[in-house]
C-alpha cells in the first residue's frame, strides 16, 4: 500500500536534487544555476519510495523500497534513454543495494521514469540519476513520456 505522503515528500525531494544536478557545491545553502538549494544526498539520508504496488506476482516481482543516491554508478549499471524513446539496456541484473543510474541522454528530452507504477522521477537530458532497490524481485522501469520500458531484476 502506498503513503501518499510519503511519496508526495520523496516527489519534492527528487524534484530539488534534479535541479541542483551539476551544481559543484555540496552545502544545502548553495544554488545552482536555477536558484534553487543545491542538495547532496547521502546513502543513508535518502529518500526512499516504496514500489511494487502494480506486482503481478508475490514471488517474483519487486516490493522493495527504491532509494535516490548521490554519485554515478559504475557504466555496466547505467540504463540510457534516449531521444527515440528507448531504454539501453532493457534488461539489467543486479544485487540488492547495488546502484543503478538512469542517464538521459543530451538529446533525449525530458523523461518521466516510475518503477512498478509509483511516482515517477524526472530525468532532463544530459543528466543521471541513480537509484538502489533493497528487496529481491523483478522490477519494471518504464518511460512516461514515451512507450520505453526496462526490466531490472535484483537478486539477493
Amino acid at each position: 500500500m502506498l503513503r501518499r505522503p510519503a511519496l508526495t515528500l520523496a516527489s519534492l525531494a527528487l524534484v530539488a536534487a534534479l535541479t541542483s544536478c551539476g551544481s559543484s557545491g555540496s552545502d544545502a545553502s548553495d544554488t545552482s544555476s536555477t536558484g534553487a538549494p543545491s542538495t547532496t544526498a547521502a546513502a543513508d539520508a535518502a529518500t526512499t519510495t516504496t514500489g511494487g504496488e502494480a506486482a503481478t506476482s508475490e514471488a517474483s516481482a519487486g516490493t522493495g523500497a527504491i532509494t535516490l543516491v548521490d554519485g554515478p554508478a559504475p557504466a555496466e549499471r547505467t540504463i540510457t534513454l534516449h531521444a527515440d524513446g528507448t531504454f539501453e539496456p532493457d534488461e539489467l541484473t543486479v544485487a540488492v543495494g547495488e546502484v543503478v543510474t538512469f542517464e538521459a541522454a543530451a538529446d533525449a528530452g525530458t523523461h518521466a521514469v516510475t518503477f512498478d507504477g509509483s511516482d515517477s522521477y524526472t530525468i532532463t537530458g544530459g543528466l543521471t540519476e541513480s537509484f538502489t532497490i533493497d528487496e529481491p524481485g523483478t522490477y519494471t522501469a518504464s518511460d512516461l513520456v514515451g512507450d520505453a520500458r526496462a526490466t531490472i531484476t535484483v537478486t539477493g
